[in-house]
């Protein structure tokens, strides 16, 4: 207590760092052990240290690194099917003058039903089950033209299904094409009952910002610990939901950064300009699906609520010796209507 003397662990951010790296250090050597030797009593502590580690640190690394080991051992945040529910009514979709791109432009109020949206991305936890119950195998979950791509490219499981690099059951499924986003959609309509499809880039969009026209999901200001872009430093895909305080303002977790999403909508440089003011569903007819979110390779301005991106709906697969983070890996959140929505004949959700 001699107040000459300095602290021997400093301020109380520099002591919970300190509970933090030794619970790294714990579930490390836990991770190291044969699985067959991991009891389950320090498993399921490990789980909970890991997660209070993300909720609290302050350090993206070691919300990074904890994220990492919470997927060897079960990481439950995502074993539910959250959804989230965007009310009916308007917000600001795109760009002020002046700002940023063209194809943003112009920023307009832009009024939706009330829908709801995954809380996360999809995970590779989630993705498995679409596998291994033959969605690669069955016609009827596939547009003509994705399950003709499927077939002629010999695809049975995601681009980087088997690179340890991606493939953590807690990180964003990647290596998905448009056409296996919209395939896992239909699966999971057809297994569910519920009226699940991609977001439209409106839904996307709203979903991300809110109605009060945020440039990021937190707000207006850029701050490199709240999203995986290239300035937080990581340069490499993570787990889901190690930003908790960059959550979008109806608590959709990683809309900034990490990876880019597929949305429904076919692209168009200038749909701005001519899209309705109700419920916009994109272009009729494209070339390009829609992409939104940036990712970790990308600078936070591309990872902005209103940034547009698009890319090829075959798109997924790199080409050889071309590195990850000089391509647009894609992952999805998924859509569901309220149940008493009309549907289109055939069963066939509203905006298809």
């Amino acid at each position: 207590n001699d107040p000459g003397c300095p602290p021997i662990l400093g301020d109380a951010q520099q002591l919970r760092q300190v509970i933090h790296n030794l619970v790294h250090l714990g579930a490390t050597a836990l991770k190291d052990m044969l699985p067959l030797k991991r009891e389950q009593e320090a498993i399921e502590l490990s789980r909970e240290k890991l997660k209070a580690v993300i909720e609290e640190s302050e350090e993206v690394r070691s919300r990074f690194k904890a994220g990492k080991l919470l997927g060897v051992f079960g990481d439950h945040r995502f074993e539910k099917r959250e959804m989230v529910e965007v009310p009916e009514g308007p917000f600001i979709r795109g760009s002020k003058n002046g700002e940023e791109w063209e194809r943003e432009r112009p920023a307009r109020e832009i009024c939706l039903d009330t829908f709801w949206i995954g809380k996360n991305p999809v995970t590779n936890g989630e993705f498995k089950e679409f596998i291994e119950k033959k969605g690669y195998e069955t016609e009827e979950f596939w547009l003509p033209e994705g399950w003709d791509f499927v077939r002629e490219k010999n695809i049975s499981e995601p681009g980087f299904w088997n690179d340890r690099e991606y493939n953590g059951p807690n990180v964003p499924v990647v290596g998905v094409s448009w056409y296996e986003a919209d395939a896992f959609c239909r699966w999971l309509r057809a297994t569910t009952g519920e009226n699940y499809r991609l977001p439209t880039e409106a839904e996307w969009e709203k979903a991300a910002r809110g109605t009060e026209g945020r440039i990021w999901p937190w707000g207006d200001r850029f701050e490199s610990d709240l999203c995986n872009s290239a300035e937080s430093g990581l340069f490499e895909l993570s787990a889901v939901g190690i930003f908790p305080k960059g959550n979008s303002p109806y608590g959709c977790l990683d809309m900034a950064g990490n990876v880019f999403e597929w949305c429904q909508d076919w692209f168009d440089e200038d749909y701005y300009n001519k899209s309705p003011e109700a419920n916009p569903k994109g272009p009729e007819i494209g070339e390009c699906r829609v992409m939104r979110g940036g990712g970790w390779f990308r600078v936070g301005d591309n990872c902005r609520c209103a940034y547009r991106y698009l890319d090829h709906p075959e798109a997924s697969q790199l080409p050889q010796g071309v590195p990850p983070c000089q391509v647009s890996l894609t992952t999805f959140h998924f859509t569901t209507l309220p149940l008493t929505t009309p549907k289109k004949k055939g069963g066939e959700p509203g905006y298809g």
